[in-house]
């Protein structure tokens, strides 16, 4: 049970690692006057490039949180 609340703790950290990075990596850009998007298909491009990059982030945290969670001898 503590390796699957471990798991679990990993992908929420894993998605909101990935959300704020996306986010404030858009900002910045933003801010310095590069527009990451000007049609619907490059929309659609980004929102695929953040569901890949969160898949992968989720993923990933959940696997070291349950690599974390491991009982030691």
């Amino acid at each position: 049970m503590k390796r699957l609340f471990y798991a679990l703790i990993g992908v929420l950290a894993g998605s909101a690692l990935s959300w704020g990075i996306i986010f404030f990596l858009g900002y910045a850009l933003e801010a310095v006057g590069i527009h990451l998007y000007q049609s619907e298909f490059d929309q659609q491009r980004n929102f695929n490039i953040f569901i890949i990059s969160w898949l992968l982030s989720v993923i990933v945290g959940g696997w070291l949180g349950w690599r974390v969670g491991e009982p030691r001898d």
